[in-house]
């Protein structure tokens, strides 16, 4: 993995201890480490502001869960059906 110029990165000792193990027990570089780190806590913020939007979207839609699992199955059946 091509790392890029350096950049300095504040973090608390006990996170920093936390990713030096990480890193010793993977083998890696703490560089390596620690963007994967931040590569897995970033996507992680995606998904769940993708899951607040879809949970939002479904108390304003109305529709209850058990409303949900005839709409999935309406969908799979009709694609079925395609």
């Amino acid at each position: 993995m091509a790392m890029e110029p350096d950049k300095n990165v504040k973090l608390a000792a006990d996170v920093l201890a936390l990713l030096k193990r990480q890193a010793e027990v993977e083998g890696v570089s703490l560089d390596e480490a620690a963007t994967a780190a931040v590569k897995i806590g970033l996507e992680e913020g995606r998904w769940r502001r993708v899951i607040s939007a879809g949970a939002k979207y479904g108390r304003e839609s109305g529709f209850t869960d058990d409303d949900v699992q005839g709409i999935i199955q309406g969908f799979r059946n009709e694609a079925r059906g395609r």
